[in-house]
């Protein structure tokens, strides 16, 4: 039998139906004055599987040589447990922590195996993070992330051995590992500016001559349209070696203090591939400037160190590149840049957001269309306010007014069209936001416009757009000329309808609601319009589910995604379509009953929502001898760890309703047990 009440220290890294909300977007920044490499604690609101809500402390960072007890709290799994005040439970929070031996000039993030699919993002958060610092030691530049316990300790009793483990040759066949070339906006030394397509990618078994350029200082040199002076782009770039499992991210000298800005968006670039990533790509190397590079790959040819030009530098312009160049309307003559510019006035003017660049999935949640010859190519008398395309059974068609200034990011990138809401206190604002994204899935900038689900004819249009969701939008230029035209069509209308009946409830139990107040709160150039928060999907995702790891990683994706603030955030924020997530949960959750991968609190309600089962005591048999039949078989891949928690959790959730275990499920989950102790030595308590 197994004894359900002994549970070993892995128990720390169980999956939970707990949910935690931290009180900052970063865990690992530091708060409450606290600095790098110190001991760090933050506090988080925990809500358990009933629903009791509470405020726990837990640790961010350890220096393991001021606080050796916390240390060891870590590594015997008892470090960020929290107890439930209804009934005294406890269980282990899934938080990352940065551990630090300062004297042995050593640090590891250690990231629990419940956030293995967020690891990237993890990595990514903690680059940024030392961005903002204005001294970071060596050695945390060089820190080691290290997923799960158990990998933990066997990295510790390596002695902190950076080599990677030996895990069969594999190619990274993602686009990032090709030789690539983008459109930069480049400006000289004399504030002119141009666009010119240079190297960001060397695939360097395909492309040697490429990488000797490249150390021969001769890659990607910018001559000048206006003066013809020459010199180099100091532009990151990553390097691509099969043969020798080597993924690197080459930075200039002149860009050292950017370096964690440049890692941070390579693995944020990585965790946005839908490609499978070998442990060569995801533990990239980072190589400041061409000499550390020559150290790696030795000479491929007559190599330099870094060169200093004669001529001037063109700096490459960060806040504008890459840009996409398209296929535009052919009816739109090029601009006079020395026309007169005036001001839109009107009361529907749309704001534009060209400040912040945040980041926007590319998941393709709609259809569009470039050409749209029955757009008015001058502006007409009703200004801005949206209409309906004549017969009113057309689609919406939303307008803006922009100076020539304000054009430019419109003509060169790619357009995404979101549908909006946004339950501010003071009014539930539903917004149409058109973006302009850049190849990195950054929005450059935005246009909106916001409705008032009250008034009448703003009403009608949103419950139009709800039933045949087809929408234009239409930039005109500050002398009426239409710029711009681009039609978008889709499976949002579900999204719309959620968002309307939500908004009508709000407003049938608030009175005292300021729509006014709410549009210009919304149009701070601070107010997060397009959250920075990254999802992964796609409406073809999880097509293929078939093995039982890949499926386990998939639950536990769409568990956290299936929280309600996470799925508010990515259907009313990024615009993903309500029902191609359902297609998706229904995906995950049908291979999942026929594997017995356990599923999540909130994955058994879909379950149940959707017939798989009648109740959850039945959808709990149904994963028992599910998975008794795949750990049986030669079909289960699941490593030992995967394998016990796997069966842990399904005991435990068999406890909570009262359901008899079969002998030989027990006895199945009392040998995965037995492989997890030898695995990692631990005691049964």
């Amino acid at each position: 039998m197994v004894d359900r009440s002994s549970k070993p220290t892995r128990d720390a890294l169980r999956a939970s139906p707990w949910t935690i909300s931290t009180m900052t977007d970063n865990p690992l920044m530091k708060v409450g004055g606290q600095t790098l490499g110190e001991t760090s604690k933050l506090r988080v609101q925990v809500s358990d599987s009933r629903g009791a809500s509470f405020v726990e402390q837990v640790y961010t960072a350890i220096n393991v040589d001021d606080d050796p007890d916390l240390y060891q709290k870590l590594l015997a799994g008892e470090l960020n447990v929290a107890h439930s005040p209804r009934d005294g439970i406890a269980h282990s929070l899934a938080i990352s922590v940065l551990v630090i031996w300062p004297r042995e000039h050593r640090a590891v993030l250690y990231i629990p195996a419940d956030l293995a699919h967020q690891a990237l993002q993890i990595r990514a958060e903690f680059l940024e993070r030392l961005d903002d610092e204005s001294l970071v030691p060596s050695y945390m530049e060089d820190f080691v992330p290290i997923v799960g316990l158990g990998a933990l300790k066997e990295h510790l009793k390596k002695g902190f051995n950076r080599e990677p483990s030996k895990t069969g040759f594999e190619v990274f066949r993602g686009a990032l590992g090709s030789t690539m070339m983008r459109p930069v906006t480049v400006q000289d030394d004399s504030g002119r500016s141009f666009s010119i397509t240079l190297y960001t990618s060397v695939n360097c078994d395909e492309d040697g001559d490429l990488l000797a350029e490249l150390q021969r200082g001769e890659l990607n040199i910018v001559v000048s349209p206006f003066d013809h002076s020459t010199g180099p782009i100091p532009l990151p770039v990553i390097l691509h070696k099969p043969s020798r499992s080597l993924f690197m991210l080459l930075i200039p000298r002149a860009l050292k203090a950017r370096r964690f800005r440049e890692r941070a968006k390579l693995l944020r670039q990585l965790a946005a591939s839908t490609v499978n990533l070998p442990r060569y790509v995801v533990n990239f190397r980072t190589v400041l400037g061409l000499r550390e590079l020559q150290s790696i790959v030795g000479n491929v040819s007559s190599t330099k160190s870094d060169p200093t030009p004669t001529a001037p530098i063109p700096v490459v312009s960060m806040d504008s590149e890459p840009l996409i160049p398209v296929d535009r309307n052919p009816f739109i003559a090029d601009l006079d840049e020395a026309a007169p510019e005036s001001e839109p006035q009107d009361e529907y003017t749309a704001k534009l957001g060209l400040a912040a660049r945040l980041r926007l999935s590319t998941s393709d949640s709609h259809h569009r269309e470039w050409f749209n010859d029955t757009l008015p190519q001058q502006l007409s008398s009703r200004g801005l306010r949206p209409y309906l395309q004549p017969p009113d059974t057309q689609g919406l068609v939303l307008s803006w007014k922009l100076s020539f200034r304000e054009l430019e990011p419109w003509r060169h990138l790619a357009l995404h069209f979101l549908v909006q809401l946004h339950n501010l206190n003071i009014y539930p604002l539903i917004a149409l936001v058109l973006a302009a994204v850049d190849d990195d899935g950054e929005v450059v900038a935005d246009l909106y416009h916001c409705f008032d689900v009250k008034e009448p004819k703003q009403r009608a249009f949103l419950m139009h757009l709800a039933r045949h969701f087809d929408v234009s939008a239409a930039i005109y230029d500050s002398n009426g000329a239409l710029t711009e035209a681009a039609r978008f069509s889709g499976p949002l209308g579900e999204n719309l309808r959620a968002a309307i009946d939500e908004a009508d409830r709000r407003i049938q139990q608030d009175k005292s609601l300021d729509f006014e107040a709410a549009v210009a709160r919304f149009g701070e150039p601070s107010f997060p319009r397009i959250g920075s928060m990254r999802h992964p999907f796609t409406h073809e995702l999880f097509q293929s589910l078939r093995l039982a790891d890949e499926t386990m990683l998939a639950t536990g994706i769409l568990s956290y995604w299936s929280q309600e603030a996470n799925r508010r955030y990515l259907l009313f924020n990024h615009s993903f379509s309500a029902d191609a997530f359902e297609t998706l949960q229904d995906r995950v959750v049908n291979r999942a009953i026929e594997l017995g991968i356990r599923l999540s609190p909130l994955l058994r309600r879909v379950a149940i929502k959707r017939e798989r089962a009648k109740s959850a005591p039945e959808l709990l048999k149904t994963l028992l001898e599910n998975f008794t039949a795949l750990a049986t078989s030669e079909h289960n891949d699941l490593d030992a760890i995967a394998t016990w928690e796997n069966w842990r959790q399904l005991l435990e959730d068999a406890d909570e309703y009262g359901i008899d275990i079969e002998p030989e499920a027990v006895n199945l989950a009392q040998h995965a047990l037995n492989e997890v102790k030898d695995l990692e030595g631990i005691e049964e308590h």
